[in-house]
């Protein structure tokens, strides 16, 4: 009975992906808009509320590819340190933290300016 209830709310899901070194997990909406502010208008189309999975899958893959063009650290940070999920991307501590430097260098400099 517990095994079902913590199979039916996600728990074993959730403990296997840490497991494989995935500490963070943010939604594509979520990761679009906090890091668009590295890539500015490079999104294929502004992010909108209607938008549907697959288009925010989308637009996030074409994100994280313009992040790992740009930013040396999120490269260093391994190949597999970033996975596009279904509704969420998967990063790994080191991939998680090139990014949040990254964007808080980016906001710091836009508040400077």
């Amino acid at each position: 009975l517990v095994m079902e209830q913590l199979l039916r709310a996600g728990v074993l899901s959730s403990v296997r992906i840490r497991q494989q070194g995935f500490a963070t997990r943010t939604p594509h909406r979520i990761f679009l808009t906090q890091y668009q502010v590295l890539v500015p208008n490079r999104l294929p189309r502004p992010i909108t509320v209607d938008m549907v999975d697959a288009d925010l899958k989308s637009d996030s893959e074409s994100l994280l590819g313009e992040l790992l063009l740009i930013l040396p650290a999120l490269r260093a940070a391994g190949e597999k340190a970033c996975v596009v999920g279904r509704t969420k991307i998967f990063l790994n501590t080191s991939a998680a933290k090139a990014l949040d430097n990254a964007r808080r260098l980016a906001l710091g400099t836009a508040i400077t300016r």
